[in-house]
């Protein structure tokens, strides 16, 4: 009788050490997720902050004039994880960000005919959306880095 209880606390022990475990690694996998996103789309932030930057420095249309579909790929390959990952503040940030993307590229679509191409003269009215692109770009970036700063020193 005594076999058996011991057997039966030790599987009881066996089984909450492995949901430890478990729980413990998912967390960890989690954390690095989150990690990878936050970095990748902070990245694209400071790209696609850099060419609303150089397009009103340079009063021209930069390359994605010409290349519509390739800009905000990171955001919406991690979107999931980041929305786990980001406090509300962040999340709206960071989305403020990629709406100000999201204009300007509706704005680009809708100047036709002829829709703008790269080294174009910048139109005053898309100026504007421009700008907001590029302060969102300042704020989304900072929050991302600051995201990441907090992250590593939680590990």
């Amino acid at each position: 009788m005594a076999a058996a209880i011991f057997g039966l606390v030790g599987v009881v022990i066996g089984a909450a050490l492995n949901a430890g475990l478990t729980l413990w690694l998912d967390s960890r996998r989690q954390k690095t997720s989150a990690r990878v996103a936050v970095r990748l789309v902070r990245e694209e932030v400071k790209l696609l902050g850099g060419l609303a930057n150089a397009s009103l420095s340079a009063g021209v249309y930069g390359p994605e004039a010409d290349e519509l579909d390739l800009v905000a790929n990171q955001w919406h390959e991690h979107k999931v994880v980041l929305a786990h990952a980001l406090n509300d503040d962040e999340w709206r940030i960071v989305g403020e960000f990629y709406l100000a993307v999201d204009r300007v590229l509706i704005g680009l679509k809708m100047n036709t005919p002829p829709r703008p191409t790269a080294g174009d003269a910048l139109l005053s009215s898309d100026r504007a959306i421009y700008e907001d692109m590029r302060k969102a770009a300042v704020d989304g970036w900072k929050t991302l880095d600051d995201y990441l700063v907090r992250a590593a020193r939680r590990s």
